[in-house]
């Protein structure tokens, strides 16, 4: 039979000895001994940080078995478990008896534990992205990528990434199986699960490349041709306040239907194509890419040895053409050649004339004021098609 005094004065000086010994590797075991629960700080995951998944966080390790289990197939919210630690890690904790509408592991983990019976309406916002029930998709994709990928986004501030990242398709907000390509902020969350659980510094890069914003890998099918909705989307976020070259997505959308459609890659062709690249580009250098991804090129798109003096005409004579018929076939009988030809004596024929909506407003006898002015005239039955033909207020000071 057990000497009890004893045995409790034993305790005692083990317990003595552990908090004497903090400091040192065995604190934690000690702890385990004399019946002291680890502490939990509320404040974040807990998580040690990646490359270290083995000791994540209790929530973590509860999030994770939660997701990987009730979210499968078509609705898996990660490609492994691993990669659902490592990511895990790097989200605030957040409240768990308040856990809704927050970018939060409580949130993710109250949304998979739903996922056990409705995976189509839940997996999605259980997911990294949080799918504007945990937390916008673009708000965790720009903390995520400047965590896991500092690098590759280094062009972009946080700011910068969340004002641009809208310029992206959610696509389904899920992983493994149906995100794997589109321009999608979907896929970009494919390529940040696995760029944090690679094996080696390579991989790791490569995935962060095929994460960021202009990723090589997240892309649209380029067999189909660049559309319109593509265009607008990105050049109405990328290109904002000083450098938006539209009015309205009406009008982008007008001036982009009237343009020929070209291919994905057209690097200076005078095509929906080539403002797409351009307008993707703007999100880094919105200054010198919105001007050419707006309805004149720049002279970027649009531009051969024959028209660097008339970058612009091309485009502004098919625009007015097509938005103020009657004046344009009483002005030069139809012919879209005469009207560069007359179009090219203009301040701002040629490229890197900087077109913006805020610039063609000041008015004057320039390209910028009767382009505005032609784009408008597409939209509203023509009412602006007099200034498009040099009236005020695109006359001469």
């Amino acid at each position: 039979m057990t000497n009890r005094p004893a045995a409790m004065l034993a305790w005692q000086r083990l317990a003595a000895a552990c908090l004497l010994l903090a400091i040192s590797p065995c604190a934690f075991s000690c702890r385990q001994i004399i019946g002291i629960e680890p502490e939990v700080d509320g404040s974040d995951a807990g998580a040690p940080g990646r490359g270290e998944s083995a000791d994540a966080s209790q929530l973590c390790q509860r999030y994770c078995e939660t997701v990987m289990s009730n979210c499968t197939g078509e609705y898996a919210a990660y490609e492994s478990t691993q990669a659902c630690l490592e990511m895990c890690a790097l989200l605030p904790a957040g409240d768990e008896a308040k856990p809704n509408y927050t970018n939060t592991v409580n949130c993710r983990l109250a949304r998979a534990k739903e996922a056990e019976f409705a995976q189509d309406s839940n997996c999605a916002s259980a997911g990294p992205g949080g799918n504007g029930v945990c937390g916008s998709n673009c708000e965790a994709y720009c903390s995520l990528s400047q965590s896991i990928c500092p690098v590759q986004v280094s062009d972009f501030s946080p700011e910068r990434c969340v004002q641009t990242c809208p310029a992206l398709k959610d696509g389904l907000a899920t992983q493994t199986t149906t995100d794997q390509k589109g321009d999608t902020v979907a896929c970009r969350f494919v390529q940040l699960s696995r760029a944090i659980s690679a094996a080696d510094s390579a991989t790791r890069d490569a995935d962060c490349d095929g994460a960021s914003l202009r990723s090589p890998v997240c892309l649209d099918d380029f067999s189909q041709v660049p559309s319109c909705e593509a265009l607008c989307r990105f050049v109405l976020v990328t290109c904002q306040e000083q450098e938006a070259v539209y009015e309205d997505l009406d009008q982008c959308m007008a001036t982009c239907q009237v343009l020929d459609s070209g291919h994905h890659g057209d690097l200076t062709e005078n095509t929906v194509g080539c403002r797409l690249y351009r307008a993707r580009n703007a999100a880094i250098d919105p200054s010198a890419q919105c001007p050419q991804a707006g309805p004149g090129g720049d002279g970027h798109c649009g531009a051969s040895a024959s028209n660097q003096a008339t970058g612009n005409c091309d485009s502004l004579c098919r625009i007015v053409h097509h938005g103020c018929v009657e004046q344009f076939n009483a002005a030069f009988e139809g012919d879209e050649v005469s009207c560069a030809a007359s179009c090219s004596e203009l301040e701002g024929a040629g490229r890197n004339s900087g077109y913006s909506v805020m610039s063609a407003e000041l008015g004057g006898n320039n390209v910028a004021c009767r382009m505005l002015h032609a784009v408008r005239a597409l939209t509203d039955d023509g009412a602006s098609c007099e200034a498009a033909f040099g009236g005020a207020p695109c006359v001469a000071p």
